[in-house]
């Protein structure tokens, strides 16, 4: 009697622990799948980030090109038409990319203020974005100040020629 006693004991340790390592088991697998999607989440978060300061980027490159394309003709060159209505659209172009990088910047920094997401490297390179699209901005004005001192310019000689 006394073997059937002690395999019974053994029998009810042995699965009293398989229950215990089972819920241990099932806590663990679950917090092991909190922790995946804590770390999805934050890489989607990062990746969203990255994505949209690559679009700032890529829209600061544009705007580079498109202020090198515009052409400021002498004042003693006739400017056409086309030229003129080229060079304004390239100009209100160049506002909207410079209206959609601060739209763009703004939005991304106040979702990094938001989140619980804190990286240095990661706010360095949106201050540095920053400052690069001040940068432009600020040759896009001056750009559109020498413009308009050619028009006005242009407009007064035609007027004095008109004169004489």
């Amino acid at each position: 009697m006394k073997p059937t006693i002690f395999s019974l004991v053994i029998l009810l340790v042995l699965m009293t622990s398989c229950g215990k390592h089972s819920s241990d088991y099932q806590a663990l697998k679950a917090q092991n799948d909190s922790l995946q999607n804590a770390k999805s989440k934050l890489q989607n978060e990062v990746d969203g980030y990255f994505s949209a300061m690559n679009q700032i980027e890529q829209n600061i490159e544009k705007i580079k090109t498109t202020q090198n394309s515009i052409s400021i003709q002498p004042v003693g060159q006739e400017l056409n038409d086309d030229m003129r209505t080229k060079i304004n659209e390239d100009m209100s172009y160049l506002n909207e990319m410079l209206q959609t990088n601060k739209d763009e910047l703004a939005r991304l920094k106040a979702k990094l203020r938001r989140s619980g997401f804190k990286s240095t490297e990661l706010e360095q390179t949106i201050s540095r974005l920053s400052k690069s699209l001040e940068e432009e901005s600020s040759k896009v004005a001056n750009l559109q100040i020498q413009l308009s001192q050619k028009d006005s310019l242009i407009t007064q000689l035609s007027t004095s020629v008109n004169d004489m």
